[in-house]
């Protein structure tokens, strides 16, 4: 089977978008993937094409390495278009990543996790330490733990930082973030597979893809040989 990947321009005008999931979530979110497929199907429900995935470490995964080497410098804005970082680098300068003023973070429906009363914590997980490596013994034994023992790296809002250290237990229910992986949208195409609904023909923008072959996807961009622009 033969399959290419091939890269047209994003609806994201240059800049690394940053959202919530609609929902708070304990420890367990059956892990890092799990998380990153969530991001993605939220994402297209919402009308985004972009290729979304958690802003959480693993245990082979830094947080900084969760978008693309060539796309690091990039402006991270929110879902309104307000710039909340002038890079994602700048997020991991060592100071937690601090926000200019109230932070102001929506979720994949629209709302203000900042304000909204469905996020009662005003906290997100992230598992990471402020430079942006992996905290090994604080992110909820790898996102598949809500046991109130394990303990999990979140910030809070209040803090107005991003990566602000403080552990809690895996049984809390926090808000998890998703950042666009790359400014431009990658899509797989097979020449031996063609794909209809009851309307007709779906290229490869109405596809939906199952996690397994997210996940094949989220592998092939970063898999891409590393360019600085």
């Amino acid at each position: 089977r033969l399959q290419t990947l091939i890269t047209i321009e994003s609806d994201s005008d240059q800049n690394l978008r940053l959202a919530a999931l609609n929902d708070p979530l304990p420890g367990n979110m059956h892990g890092v993937r799990r998380a990153d497929y969530a991001c993605y199907r939220q994402a297209r429900r919402a009308g985004y094409r972009g290729t979304f995935r958690a802003l959480l470490t693993s245990r082979i995964q830094n947080l900084d390495s969760t978008v693309r080497y060539s796309d690091r410098h990039l402006p991270v804005v929110n879902s309104e278009g307000d710039v909340l970082f002038k890079s994602f680098s700048d997020i991991f300068d060592g100071n937690g990543g601090v926000m200019a003023g109230t932070p102001r973070i929506y979720s994949f429906s629209g709302k203000n996790i900042m304000t909204d009363p469905h996020w009662p914590q005003k906290l997100i997980w992230h598992g990471s330490h402020a430079g942006g490596e992996r905290a090994l013994d604080t992110f909820c034994e790898e996102w598949q733990s809500s046991e109130p023992t394990s303990r999990g790296m979140a910030s809070s809002l209040y803090s107005h930082k991003l990566l602000s250290q403080e552990r809690y237990s895996c049984n809390n229910h926090f808000a998890v973030l998703c950042i666009e992986a790359t400014s431009t949208v990658n899509a797989r195409r097979k020449r031996d597979t063609i794909r209809y609904n009851s309307t007709g023909l779906l290229d490869d923008e109405d596809y939906l893809y199952n996690a397994e072959e997210y996940q094949q996807l989220l592998n092939e961009i970063f898999a891409q040989p590393f360019r600085e622009t």
